[in-house]
């Protein structure tokens, strides 16, 4: 049954992610007038928040996203005092819903489930605010339905879970509401690519296209195949993920004193050339050419190669690809605002059911 049958008057899409969270919203009268919402506190322009809570020695919530950053960003450079120990930063919280071995660590006396919840809390009171400065007569929980993005690793437990911790932190008002709905990045992505970008490139029923999306965390290479009624088909075997972590974390055991002293001194700031910055992406991007190369080996034909996520508006990424592929695949697509793909995606789940 279509969300329309309902009292639904906006539908909002929550990305809810591991390192950085967002969100946007659009009234059901004009579903494609999509409005990304760029105003946090602390930072003004941003689209995006970081997926990050702080707490005081008690476990008492003090901050979250920007503001829980900034007060310990800014005693560190002006170098003022500051007890570390006194506060509680806490991060990666969402990695508990996986199936990972080594979960994150998490302060004493504080659980997963809390720190989602307080998160959630946090959001949902930011977006009720949102929502009512522009339309003040709105139910929140009558008229407005929530699209959760979750992490790709979520299972059906792991959503029962979020679906708890949404309910307490006020986001929706009982448990089994029916204004909250999950989804997957690569589905947001997948609906956002087919109703906004691959009608304009008149990919044919049938077609495969690849959506490559770089993260902040991670690249995910996922291939959809487009069938009858804007349908798409289920993931293929053959998804990848590059974790960025994994190349990073080995500079730290590198930088030992004098120089780690002198990068101190100097904030950890240093002057770099093109050369210097080329050197750094290369290996990455030469990476992601070969994972995308070895999907496009694993299908007779993809029509379409998508760019979505922060490094895609890379244009040295955007150069590469194109010389490497523009010979096998005829439309290589970077929608605007690519870091935006899934937020958006969420927010048409409602067409598309």
């Amino acid at each position: 049954m279509s969300f329309l049958d309902y009292t639904i008057r906006v539908v909002v899409g929550i990305e809810f992610g591991v390192k950085y969270s967002s969100f946007a919203y659009a009234h059901l009268c004009s579903l494609n007038d999509i409005v990304v919402n760029d105003y946090w506190p602390e930072c003004i322009g941003c689209v995006k928040i970081p997926t990050v809570l702080k707490y005081d020695e008690s476990s008492n919530l003090m901050s979250w996203g920007h503001s829980a950053l900034s007060q310990s960003q800014r005693s560190y450079r002006k170098k003022t005092s500051f007890d570390i120990k006194s506060v509680k930063l806490v991060e990666n919280f969402l990695l508990y819903l996986s199936k990972m071995e080594n979960k994150p660590y998490l302060p004493e006396g504080l659980d997963y489930k809390t720190a989602i919840t307080d998160y959630l809390r946090e959001m949902s009171n930011f977006v009720k605010d949102t929502l009512r400065t522009r339309w003040s007569d709105i139910d929140f929980y009558k008229n407005v339905l929530i699209i959760l993005q979750v992490p790709v690793e979520c299972d059906n437990k792991a959503k029962a879970i979020m679906r708890e911790c949404a309910y307490n932190a006020g986001l929706i008002s009982y448990k089994d509401s029916s204004n909250l709905y999950f989804i997957t990045k690569h589905e947001a992505a997948s609906i956002y690519c087919n109703m906004k970008v691959l009608r304009e490139f008149n990919i044919s029923v049938g077609s495969s296209f690849m959506i490559v999306d770089t993260s902040a965390d991670a690249i995910d290479i996922i291939i959809r195949t487009l069938l009858e009624n804007n349908e798409l088909g289920q993931d293929r075997d053959f998804s990848y993920e590059l974790d960025f972590t994994d190349i990073c974390r080995a500079i730290l055991q590198y930088v030992k004193d004098p120089e780690r002293e002198q990068m101190e001194y100097q904030e950890w700031l240093i002057d770099v050339t093109f050369e210097d910055i080329k050197a750094m992406f290369d290996p990455v991007i030469e990476r992601i050419l070969r994972l995308i190369n070895t999907q496009l080996n694993a299908v007779s034909s993809c029509k379409a190669i998508l760019l979505i996520g922060g490094f895609s508006q890379s244009m040295y990424l955007q150069k590469r690809i194109k010389e490497e592929f523009s010979q096998k695949v005829t439309n290589i697509i970077i929608p605007a605002s690519p870091s935006m793909i899934n937020v958006r995606g969420a927010v048409q789940y409602d067409i598309w059911n």
